[in-house]
C-alpha cells in the first residue's frame, strides 16, 4: 500500500506556496477565479488516478479510496464524506479544478485528518438522517478465514486458502485503517482462533460481539470438484433460527442501535436490511476486479455471518480449483486489487450505514 502522509505533507506545501498556473476558462459571464488548483495534481501528489465520468464529475481512485466533485458544486466527497469547498469545483473537458485553500481538506480527508464538522441547522429531526457519512466513528472486524491446522482449500500448485484470505484481509485492514476507521482482525497470523473447529467460529463471533461491530467481513477462497467452475460470491445469512439469534444480538447491541431498534426482533429486521444492501454493495464492488461474478448475492447459514451482531458478509473471492482462479489469487497484484475493491464497497456502505432501515 503506498502512504499518504509524505504526499500529503508535499501536496500542502506545493498548495501553501503556489496557485494555478494558468487560472480556469471563463464560461459565459461565470469568470472562474484564481485560487483553484487541479484535481488531477491532488491525484499525482496522494498517488490516486484521475478520470473524468459523465455529468460533469471529475473522480480520483485507488487504494480504496475515492474523491468526486461535480462542476458547479460547493462540496467534494471522499470516501463517503461530504467536504464543503470555498467555492463552486468547475469541471471542463478532461479538466477539475477546485479551491486552493479547500484542496488542502481534501488532500486531510485522505489522510484520515478530517472529518466533517456537525451541521447546527441539521442537528435533529429528520434532517439529521440526511448527513453525508456516519456521525460516529465505525468499527469494522475482518474475518480472514480458517488459519492455523484449518488450512480450508488448496490448490494445485500448492497454494493455500488461509495464506490468501489473510494475504487480503491484512491489505483490507490497511486500506479501511487509511480511511480513519477502527479496523480489528479475528486472526493477525497463520493460526486458528481457537483449537476446536466449532469454537474457532464462534470466537470470530465473540470478536465482534466485544467490540460491538458495526460490520463484518469474512473473506474466502472457494473450491469444487468441478475445476470448470470459477468466479467470486458475496453471501448474506439466510433467515433461520430467528429466535435464538435475536436474544444472542442483542446482548452486543452498539448504542447506536439501541436508539433505533429498541427490541431484539426490531434488531434482527434492521440488521436483515443493512446486510443486503451491504451485501450488494459489496458484490457491486468486486465486479470492478473483473473477476467473474457467479450471479447475485446469495444466502447461506454460515456460522460466522448467521451469528454476527451487526450486517455481515462472508465474500468467496474466487476458486483455487479452477487453474485460472488459482492464477488470480496467487498474484499480488490481484490481491491488492480485490482489497481496494472491498474496501471501497465497505466505505461508501459505512458512509450511509446509519440511514438504512431508519423510517
Amino acid at each position: 500500500m503506498r502512504g499518504l502522509a509524505a504526499p500529503v505533507v508535499v501536496l500542502l506545501a506545493l498548495i501553501g506556496a503556489v496557485g494555478c498556473t494558468s487560472g480556469p476558462r471563463s464560461r459565459g459571464n461565470d469568470k472562474i477565479p484564481d485560487g483553484y488548483v487541479s484535481l488531477s495534481a491532488i491525484g499525482k501528489d496522494c498517488g490516486l488516478a484521475y478520470t473524468v465520468e459523465g455529468n460533469g464529475k471529475g473522480v480520483l481512485t485507488g487504494d480504496g479510496q475515492r474523491v468526486v466533485v461535480r462542476d458547479g458544486l460547493s462540496v467534494a466527497v471522499v470516501n463517503g464524506n461530504q467536504i464543503p469547498l470555498s467555492g463552486a469545483a468547475h469541471v471542463e473537458g478532461m479538466d477539475a479544478k477546485v479551491p486552493k485553500d479547500s484542496a488542502q481538506k481534501i488532500a486531510a480527508a485522505l489522510a484520515g485528518g478530517f472529518r466533517p464538522p456537525p451541521d447546527p441547522e441539521r442537528s435533529g429531526g429528520k434532517e439529521a438522517r440526511r448527513q453525508p457519512g456516519p456521525s460516529r466513528a465505525i468499527t469494522i472486524v475482518i474475518d480472514p478465514g480458517h488459519g492455523g491446522k484449518f488450512d480450508g482449500a488448496k490448490a494445485r500448485n500448492g497454494l493455500e486458502e488461509k495464506k490468501v484470505n489473510l494475504e487480503v484481509a491484512r491489505l483490507l485492514r490497511d486500506a479501511l485503517t487509511k480511511m480513519g476507521f477502527r479496523v480489528l482482525m479475528t486472526r493477525e497470523s497463520d493460526r486458528e482462533v481457537a483449537k476446536e473447529y466449532r469454537n474457532d467460529l464462534d470466537a470470530r463471533v465473540r470478536l465482534a460481539e466485544r467490540s460491538k461491530a458495526d460490520l463484518f467481513i469474512s473473506i474466502h477462497s472457494n473450491a469444487n470438484n468441478n475445476a470448470g467452475v470459477v468466479g467470486f460470491e458475496v453471501y448474506r445469512s439466510r433467515a433461520e433460527s430467528r429466535k435464538e439469534v435475536e436474544a444472542r444480538i442483542w446482548k452486543s447491541v452498539s448504542t447506536a442501535n439501541q436508539r433505533v431498534a429498541r427490541t431484539p426482533a426490531a434488531l434482527y429486521d434492521l440488521n436483515r436490511i443493512r446486510t443486503a444492501a451491504f451485501a450488494d454493495e459489496i458484490r457491486t464492488s468486486m465486479r470492478s476486479t473483473r473477476i467473474p461474478d457467479r450471479g447475485g448475492v446469495r444466502e447461506a447459514g454460515f456460522h460466522v455471518i448467521k451469528w454476527a451482531p451487526c450486517p455481515a458478509v462472508l465474500v468467496e473471492m474466487d476458486y483455487l480449483s479452477n487453474t485460472a482462479g488459482a492464477q488470480r489469487l496467487g498474484n499480488s497484484a490481484m490481491r491488492q486489487k480485490i482489497a481496494d475493491a472491498l474496501a471501497g464497497g465497505v466505505a461508501r456502505f459505512a458512509s450511509r450505514l446509519d440511514r438504512i432501515g431508519v423510517k
